[in-house]
């Protein structure tokens, strides 16, 4: 049976050796050993570089894969996941848990109430405003659609898709494609746009809704939903906020707003009503069709849509919970509750609140910290959004190059009536292809590629723009104001540099063992030397008749002659010489010359000269017999190592005069 004593057996003698040249090349070879510990210690460090540098990737590339990011209709859903890994994955979860306040509570059910009524439809186009009163829905046109000659002549498919049904509330914000509406409003697009640009409303309009009563029902319900909707954003949801800390302070909703399945939305926010008119009219994309969003589906999914009333508890038995994701809206990253609601008097439809996780700039702090860790240099980049004017992006520290790229890509998304793919989401500014394509490679390249790594000649960043905030309408002008944060990422080159460190700290690794073992082989080889040439001396002197012996340096008989034991009294042959072989040379000495033998011990040790001394030695069957030993020392392996040591005994009457 293998025993753990016999493996020690067998690599006791080869540590032993490596430990002694160890030692001796510290203290006979300082720089060799010096040079050795610089190179260790340059691998150590660029090692931990490459850990943590490998760590760090396969950990992005494992939170990418793995990310269960919110369905949002993200153009760039890789690198979306990417960034949302700086979000803390267990948000959602720990806001479903979340206990609902009771003033949340509260609030819910008076928007109960007043879903629980059919809404008062006036006499005056369906109920949308009263006759008294110059108010009702009519035609908003994002102030970046150009009025020029082509739009005018374009088809009047085109033209509706630009054009959004609202109307004149005080708070909050009505959106409704006009598209949608099942009433034709061709034949009166004209009509309807010069009124709404005139008066601010349009009767043609409110009559083309009336005769759509769904719809009228839906725009007419959730305007008498405001008051609440908008008092909702001043009220804490949830009890307790502990493990909630990324949230907005005090877990107050960034905005609410209720959908109906058949298009209609009504948002509010907390910020002033003029302002929210102009962001939000310039901001979603005409033709948006908020049922579609995947908060709307998973709500439906997951839960049978019901009524506000005796909403308690944990949040996720009443709402569902979605990952945080890049609102459309603008506000950043978002978290957003969403309860499927029916009452018969009225279309199905949902009732959302968005959290933002964005509390003390969390979301940015962490975006920066992820992006610099991968050897990004990221910027913040204010850009104001004249409509039909200039756009103008600052502060004049920021790379040029990447605002000018960012103000072209907001010119554009302009053009197309899409601000909102920049202002509320990811925009890719640049993504240079490779300067060669890598099937075009030739054998040349076998001699080009390692420069090329070296250098990063043939990585490709991508430079993108991230928004921080909630585009705003300063004293409600009709511009935007937006925050973005500009980067170029160059993963790549990061994974290059990350395989270089490797490769240098292996290499250094390889050079400070490799000087460890020309020394050990150095080592080797002389005490080879010596064992080699002793073994020559052993086999000259083992008939002689001087008595000679060879110790060890611990002190043990390596060999010695027949005539060293006949001086003992012992047959003087190869058996008496084996059986010497291994005792301590101490042992033969007698009791009374031990003294002056470990005398003579410590002067070796200390690397003094060692004159010829007389000692006593113990004979078989006989007395002690003097003698004078003569001997020399085989240097140690270290200064302080007790040498290996050779030499002549001669008996008293023998001594030389």
């Amino acid at each position: 049976m293998f025993k753990f004593e016999d493996l020690s057996r067998w690599f006791e003698p080869f540590l032993r050796s490596v430990w002694s040249a160890a030692v001796a090349l510290f203290e006979r070879h300082p720089a060799r050993i010096g040079v050795s510990a610089v190179f260790l210690f340059a691998a150590v460090i660029t090692g931990k570089l490459y850990v943590d540098r490998t760590r760090q990737y396969q950990e992005i590339v494992s939170t990418t894969i793995r990310a269960e990011g919110e369905g949002a209709p993200q153009r760039f859903r890789v690198l979306e996941a990417f960034l949302m890994a700086a979000v803390d994955a267990k948000l959602s979860k720990r806001v479903g848990d979340a206990i609902i306040s009771d003033e949340f509570s509260r609030r819910l059910e008076g928007m109960h109430k007043v879903l629980s009524e059919p809404a008062p439809l006036a006499k005056f186009a369906g109920g949308i405003a009263p006759p008294n009163q110059e108010r009702g829905v009519r035609f908003s046109i994002p102030g970046y659609i150009p009025e020029d000659l082509n739009y005018v002549e374009s088809p009047m498919s085109l033209r509706l898709q630009n054009a959004v049904v609202t109307d004149n509330e005080d708070i909050g914000i009505l959106f409704f494609p006009a598209n949608l509406l099942r009433t034709p409003l061709e034949s009166d697009y004209w009509r309807i746009f010069h009124e709404s640009q005139k008066k601010g409303y349009s009767r043609t309009l409110a009559a083309a809704v009336a005769k759509d009563p769904i719809i009228a029902d839906d725009i007419a319900i959730s305007g008498k939903l405001l008051p609440v909707m908008q008092s909702f954003t001043s009220v804490r949801l949830f009890k307790e906020d502990e493990g909630l800390e990324q949230l907005r302070a005090e877990l107050r909703p960034a905005q609410v707003y209720y959908i109906t399945k058949n298009g209609v939305n009504r948002t509010v926010n907390n910020t002033d009503a003029r302002e929210q008119q102009v962001v939000y009219r310039n901001i979603f994309r005409p033709t948006t069709f908020f049922p579609s969003r995947p908060y709307y589906v998973e709500a439906f999914k997951n839960f049978t849509p019901a009524t506000l009333a005796g909403i308690t508890g944990p949040a996720k038995n009443s709402f569902y919970v979605s990952q945080p994701y890049l609102d459309i809206g603008g506000f950043g990253v978002v978290i957003t509750l969403a309860r499927p609601i029916s009452y018969k008097s009225h279309s199905e439809g949902a009732i959302c609140f968005d959290l933002l996780v964005n509390h003390e700039n969390y979301v940015a702090f962490r975006l920066k910290e992820r992006l610099m860790s991968f050897g990004a240099t990221p910027q913040e980049v204010a850009c104001r959004i004249g409509f039909r004017g200039e756009i103008s992006c600052g502060p004049s520290g920021v790379d040029i190059d990447l605002k000018n790229t960012l103000r072209k890509h907001i010119e554009r998304s302009m053009k197309t009536g899409d601000l909102s793919t920049v202002v509320s989401n990811i925009s890719i500014l640049d993504d240079r292809p490779r300067r060669e394509d890598i099937a075009q490679t030739s054998f040349l390249d076998f001699f080009k590629y390692p420069v090329e790594i070296i250098f990063g000649h043939n990585t490709r960043p991508i430079t993108f723009a991230i928004p921080l905030t909630a585009p705003r309408a300063p004293s409600g002008k009709n511009e935007l104001e937006a925050q973005f944060m500009i980067t170029s990422l160059n993963l790549e080159r990061f994974q290059q540099i990350t395989s270089l460190l490797g490769l240098v700290s292996v290499s250094s690794l390889a050079l400070a063992f490799f000087v460890v073992f020309l020394s050990w082989r150095g080592e080797m080889r002389t005490l080879r030397s010596y064992e080699e040439a002793f073994k020559t001396v052993d086999g000259l002197l083992y008939g002689a008749p001087t008595p000679y012996c060879r110790l060890s340096a611990r002190d043990t008989v390596v060999d010695c002659n027949t005539a060293f034991c006949g001086m003992l009294k012992m047959p003087a042959d190869g058996e008496s010489v084996k059986l010497i072989k291994g005792r301590t040379f101490e042992s033969l000495v007698a009791p009374r010359s031990k003294t002056i033998y470990h005398d003579v011990q410590q002067r070796r040790r200390a690397g003094e000269e060692v004159a010829p001394y007389t000692l006593y030695f113990t004979r078989v069957g006989d007395s002690d017999v003097e003698a004078q030993v003569t001997s020399g020392v085989i240097p140690g392996r270290t200064p302080r190592e007790l040498p290996e040591t050779f030499g002549i005994v001669i008996p008293a009457p023998n001594f030389p005069p």
